[in-house]
């Protein structure tokens, strides 16, 4: 299949299974994701600062222009938010390592489900995921930490030839003078740098991102999964990268534009930041199912044309 024909039939699984995956993307994950919002806000040392002024950044430049009566309430507002931010952090983290496998865990569960033909009821459901909790939270945990040291590497890499093309040019100006050809082939270099390298975190992110289709369609955990996921991403790198990378914008650029439209509102007309929390949070419920079912859908792709997935799955059948 195409890169389009992978969103649409992963868009049309989503349709197809709208309310349980919501179940486990809204219900679970949204709203431990909220209560994570709140605990963070009321463990703060003032709650109502930290629901209210959720912007730090926008109290700190408002505090450099007003008097010093609105200027210490400021200051109690952003020692609020820091406190905030910091539970927030942690609290987050717990979510990803104990909460986030358990929801994507359920909605490519549901997602394959139906895309081999079978129908469970949402006992089903939370039966098979909860029976395979403690290997999706490892598997989620070593994808994780697989994800924070491919950035590490890729940064550093990066780092290393730009500091090495900068130097190469810090040395040429030092002996020569260089011209406006000169200054729009180190522009454009360092743009084909950051091209590449953008490239390779989305290669390693489709990558990481068939870990969960891995563990529900082959029942295999942990760095097998991880070993398998690479294996069949690489297969075919170029069509999965670029299937992942439509998947990915059409996904994340629409829930950043819905966002910061959002965002504006608040700030237009003053409303409580915990306004924008709940926004945020079920936008993000909402749309992350259709990321988990084109990324279903490429795993299924892949299986079909390297492994003849549906002669087995025919060949079963008939058995």
């Amino acid at each position: 299949m195409s890169a389009g024909a992978i969103i649409d039939n992963g868009l049309r699984l989503y349709r197809n299974n709208l309310l349980p995956m919501l179940f486990f993307s809204l219900v679970i994950g949204g709203l431990l994701s909220l209560g994570i919002e709140l605990i963070a806000a009321f463990s703060s040392p003032d709650p109502i600062n930290a629901l209210s002024y959720g912007d730090l950044w926008g109290i700190i430049a408002r505090s450099a222009t007003i008097d010093s009566a609105s200027y210490d309430a400021n200051m109690n507002a952003i020692n609020s938010m820091y406190g905030m931010e910091t539970n927030r952090m942690l609290l987050s983290a717990a979510l990803a390592v104990f909460v986030t496998p358990f929801v994507q865990g359920g909605v490519t569960n549901i997602a394959a489900s139906a895309a081999h033909g079978y129908r469970s009821s949402p006992a089903d459901w939370l039966k098979r995921t909860g029976r395979y909790y403690g290997k999706l939270a490892l598997t989620g945990l070593i994808a994780a930490l697989t994800a924070i040291v491919v950035a590490v590497v890729i940064i550093i890499v990066f780092s290393i030839m730009l500091t090495a093309i900068l130097f190469s040019v810090s040395m040429g100006v030092l002996l020569s003078n260089p011209g406006v050809a000169d200054v729009w082939g180190l522009i454009i270099l360092i743009f084909v740098l950051l091209a590449v390298f953008g490239f390779a975190a989305f290669i390693a992110l489709g990558w990481l991102g068939l870990i969960y289709p891995v563990a529900a369609c082959e029942g295999v955990f942990h760095f097998r999964a991880l070993g398998r996921a690479f294996t069949l991403f690489f297969r075919g790198m170029f069509k999965s990268a670029r299937a992942y990378v439509a998947a990915f914008l059409m996904v994340y650029l629409l829930e950043f534009v819905l966002d910061a439209l959002f965002m504006q509102l608040v700030l237009m007309f003053g409303l409580p930041w915990l306004i924008y929390t709940v926004f945020t949070v079920v936008l993000s419920s909402l749309l992350e199912p259709i990321m988990l079912c084109s990324l279903l859908m490429l795993y299924l792709d892949i299986r079909v044309r390297r492994d003849g997935y549906d002669l087995l799955l025919l060949a079963r059948g008939l058995a």
